[in-house]
């Protein structure tokens, strides 16, 4: 690469590195004011976190109540899910998943203590073998 390219390049990477700074003290400056706020930095969340700044009212407060709702909500249904009790296609699909190898990531919020309690009250289901529970003991959420 030549003197001048070189010469392009750090001018470039200055100017890059102030906006940046530039950027985070917004954000820094706006978390530290209002609290934070979940999602992507993007070139509007920064203009409505510096008006925020400018005119002293939070211009993301709606986005956060609804960021917040939304979390309750899938939480308390989450509650749910895993008190709700393991049925034999519950049970069936779980352990067509370990045998198949096809748990995913995410599968450790599946109600794995209630398909292992369920798994003993019910002696006459085929066996787990010990690379199965190896592997479940991967993906999920309990101690086996």
């Amino acid at each position: 690469m030549s003197t001048f390219a070189q010469d392009l390049q750090r001018r470039a990477q200055k100017v890059h590195n102030k906006k940046s700074r530039a950027d985070n003290k917004i954000s820094n400056d706006y978390r530290k004011r209002f609290g934070g706020a979940s999602g992507v930095l993007d070139h509007a969340r920064l203009g409505l976190m510096k008006a925020s700044l400018e005119s002293g009212v939070d211009q993301l407060a709606d986005v956060k109540r609804a960021q917040k709702e939304y979390a309750e909500q899938t939480d308390r249904e989450h509650h749910v899910f895993l008190a709700t009790p393991i049925t034999p296609e519950m049970e069936h699909e779980c352990t067509a998943m370990i045998k198949q190898r096809t748990l995913y990531e995410g599968a450790c919020d599946l109600s794995w203590p209630m398909y292992f309690k369920y798994r003993e009250e019910h002696p006459d289901l085929p066996p787990l073998t010990s690379d199965d529970l190896a592997y479940a003991g991967m993906w999920t959420s309990c101690a086996l």
